[in-house]
């Protein structure tokens, strides 16, 4: 039996930081302007408007895209019957040595 390869750290590239960086400072700027309506006055003229619609408005409501608003069908009732009931079951994982350890660590 050969012994399982043990899983890589996959470290995200420069592109994957930058972007997340990037990602991460638009939503700190977009949060600094929702709480200050001078900063957001600053940005536009119209910011002081009562129907004024942007994104640091919109991030200030919580408005969310129609394409994340997904329903999901309702929830199957269940009976005894429709389910199986079984016994647990025993999942052996295969060690990950080949011979085991001849003696515990040393006793300080």
């Amino acid at each position: 039996m050969k012994p399982r390869p043990e899983p890589r750290l996959q470290v995200p590239g420069v592109l994957q930081r930058t972007l997340a960086g990037l990602l991460s400072a638009t939503i700190l700027l977009l949060a600094a302007l929702a709480v200050s309506p001078s900063a957001h006055e600053r940005i536009h003229a119209h910011a002081g408007e009562a129907d004024h619609s942007c994104a640091i408005t919109l991030f200030a409501q919580g408005v969310t895209s129609p394409l994340c608003q997904v329903e999901l069908p309702a929830p199957l009732e269940l009976s005894a019957a429709t389910v199986r009931l079984g016994g647990p079951e025993l999942r052996l994982i295969a060690p990950r040595y080949f011979l085991k350890p001849l003696r515990g660590p040393p006793v300080s």
